[in-house]
């Protein structure tokens, strides 16, 4: 008897060791999620995204990420048509960042542009790829209220022909809608890599 007994009692703390575990997890789980929100963009030509409770005045310690993509061949334009963040210098506090090919285009925070902080205003962004990453963050206080912002994004077409560095095509680039081709001087005939010409023997 006291052999089944202590097959219980340790099934039984065995049983209350995995809730325990578990309970464990989705502690960890929330205070993950209460953190900030990530969410990626369905892929589209254009959209527009704003900060949490838009138009109204933007919740305190708040994070919200959207990651924007489009397809090959396009980069995403970004404007504001409204913006009211908390001013802070260097945009230390609140702020919205814009990246790019893993490079911050831009720090804004504030209603105008000062010397040391930057406001979109009238500005428009451009990535440096086909995607783009907005990072909106709040702190833990303000002593006025603020609304956020509203921007707007679309895909645009990246003329490869006209791109700095190495060039594209030994001869010829076209440029067209999501794309480039090349082709070749008379005499030569275009290489099985798509950009290289030969000379035809």
């Amino acid at each position: 008897m006291r052999g089944v007994q202590g097959q219980q009692s340790s099934t039984m703390r065995g049983v209350q060791g995995q809730q325990s575990s578990t309970m464990r997890l989705w502690v960890w789980l929330a205070v993950l999620c209460s953190a900030g929100q990530s969410s990626a963009v369905p892929q589209k030509m254009y959209g527009r995204i704003t900060s949490p409770n838009f138009p109204n005045v933007y919740p305190n310690h708040k994070e919200r990420m959207w990651n924007i993509s489009v397809p090959r061949g396009y980069s995403i334009r970004i404007y504001f048509t409204h913006f009211d963040l908390e001013l802070s210098h260097l945009c230390e506090y609140d702020y919205v960042k814009l990246s790019s090919g893993g490079q911050t285009l831009a720090r804004l925070c504030g209603k105008d542009s000062t010397d040391t902080e930057e406001a979109p205003g009238n500005r428009t962004y451009i990535s440096t790829d086909n995607q783009l990453v907005v990072l909106f963050r709040s702190d833990y206080s303000n002593e006025k209220p603020f609304t956020g912002f509203e921007a707007f994004y679309a895909a645009e077409d990246i003329d490869e022909c006209k791109l700095g560095g190495e060039p594209l095509c030994n001869h010829h680039c076209h440029n067209y809608v999501g794309g480039f081709y090349c082709s070749c001087r008379v005499g030569y005939t275009l290489h099985e890599d798509k950009r290289t010409c030969t000379g035809l023997k």
